[in-house]
C-alpha cells in the first residue's frame, strides 16, 4: 500500500470520528486496507426512518418556525473534514440534528460537534447547540470547548492512522467486537 500524499490530501469525515471512538481499528480497515464497510440492517432502517425522526425531533424540541434542510453535505477545508448532516434546523439560529437508532454514546456528540463546526464555517454563524434524535427521546448537545477540542484531537488521530498506515490497538471494550462488521478481519490478528 503506497504512502498518502500528505495531511491535506485526506479529509476526515464526521462519521470517521464516531467510528474511531467506537474502535480505532475501523479507520485502519476502511482507509489503509480499503475494506468496504458493509451496510447493516440498522443502517438501512435508519435511512428509511430519518425523515420521520427529523419531523418528530422538531416537535419534541418545540422549535416552532424552524425548518429542516435534510441531508446537508458539508465540507471544511480549514478542518480537513467533510460529511453529510442528517438535518440542519434553520430558524432564529442554526441547530444541527443527527438521527441515531442505537444507544446514546459520547461519540455521537463528537460527531455532531464536528458537523456544527463545519456549519459555522459554511454559514459564518456561531452554532451553540444541536440535537441527537434517539428512539428514546431527543438529546440536546451544547458545543463546549471540550467537545470542540475532542473533535480536533480525534481528527488528528484518524489522520495519523491513515497517513502512517499503522494498525492501532483495538477498543478496550471487547464486548463491541462481536457486533463489528470488521471482526472477521480483526480477530485474526
Amino acid at each position: 500500500m503506497g504512502r498518502r500524499k500528505g495531511p491535506s490530501s485526506f479529509e476526515v469525515t464526521a462519521s470517521d470520528l464516531k467510528d474511531y471512538l467506537y474502535c480505532p481499528r475501523t479507520i485502519y480497515w476502511r482507509y489503509v486496507l480499503r475494506i468496504a464497510e458493509p451496510r447493516t440492517g440498522l443502517m438501512i432502517r435508519g435511512k428509511r426512518l430519518q425523515d420521520k425522526a427529523i419531523t418528530r425531533a422538531l416537535e419534541l424540541a418545540s422549535l416552532k418556525g424552524y425548518r429542516a434542510i435534510r441531508r446537508l453535505p458539508l465540507r471544511s477545508r480549514s478542518l480537513g473534514m467533510r460529511g453529510v448532516l442528517d438535518a440542519l434546523l434553520v430558524g432564529e439560529d442554526l441547530k444541527p440534528l443527527e438521527v441515531k437508532l442505537g444507544l446514546r454514546r459520547e461519540a455521537y456528540k463528537v460527531q455532531l460537534t464536528a458537523y456544527a463546526m463545519m456549519v459555522e464555517e459554511k454559514f459564518g454563524e456561531d452554532v451553540k447547540e444541536g440535537f441527537i434524535f434517539y428512539p428514546s427521546g431527543l438529546e440536546r448537545v451544547l458545543f463546549t470547548e471540550r467537545l470542540r477540542r475532542r473533535v480536533m484531537d480525534v481528527s488528528r488521530e484518524v489522520r495519523r492512522i491513515v497517513l502512517s498506515e499503522s494498525l492501532p490497538d483495538p477498543t478496550v471494550r471487547s464486548r463491541r467486537c462481536g457486533s463489528c462488521e470488521y471482526y472477521p478481519f480483526c480477530r485474526r490478528i
